[in-house]
């Protein structure tokens, strides 16, 4: 879904996309956590997937969040159900597939974003 959805939509906006799990560059006596956080404060905004209910990404969401940062909350139509009660309060965009997200999130970027 990164490479698919995500990732062409932060492009096609006019956007550099960064995820940690793709920088060469963290230095050995950094954490994954410490480079996490550190992307998180430069970025202009973050994109948040709940599909899956990982934990971490609530705590990155927050993060950003507690961070002023604009945050865009995103999960797979099938499981939107089980998001936390703390997120369901946040406007998902619910997506069926990875070109459904791409063209979700562009309108969003474009308008919540750029405007």
């Amino acid at each position: 879904v990164y490479n698919e959805g995500i990732k062409p939509a932060i492009i096609e906006t006019g956007f550099d996309p960064l995820i940690i799990s793709e920088k060469k560059d963290i230095p050995s006596d950094t954490t994954i956590n410490d480079a996490i956080l550190a992307a998180i404060k430069k970025s202009k905004f973050t994109i948040a997937d709940f599909t899956n209910h990982k934990h971490g990404v609530y705590f990155e969401s927050g993060y950003a969040l507690g961070k002023g940062q604009k945050v865009i909350y995103t999960c797979r139509q099938d499981e939107i159900e089980k998001a936390h009660f703390d997120t369901r309060n946040y406007p998902h965009i619910v997506w069926k597939d990875a070109e459904d997200l791409k063209r979700q999130l562009i309108n969003k970027i474009d308008v919540f974003i750029k405007s």
